[in-house]
């Protein structure tokens, strides 16, 4: 599968890489930088995604969308990926006089 990387404020392609979850596997120019950044959230266990404070558990991204997506999100916007990136519920507390 071909992952683009853009960049989130220019727009601009930023590179392509080649990703199969099957085999847990990438390359592609910036594959490496991408594996680098796979590696840091595996030693991590989870990734910031938004809204802040929310995080992700990182468990297995090589071979996972939603993980992928969470990963690559820090730095870029992947079109192939958008409706994997995860989502947080609303947890909206409930107050007095506060419509939600």
């Amino acid at each position: 599968m071909k992952l683009s990387l853009v960049h989130p404020r220019s727009g601009l392609l930023e590179g392509e890489i080649e990703w199969d979850p099957s085999a847990g596997t990438l390359t592609g120019d910036p594959a490496s930088r991408v594996l680098a950044l796979v590696r840091l959230a595996e030693a991590d266990g989870a990734v910031w995604i938004d809204p802040p404070p929310a995080s992700i558990p990182i468990e297995d991204p090589l071979r996972s969308r939603e993980q992928m997506a969470a990963i690559l999100g820090l730095n870029w916007r992947c079109p192939e990926l958008a409706d994997d990136y995860p989502t947080v519920p609303d947890h909206t507390p409930d107050l007095p006089g506060v419509v939600n």
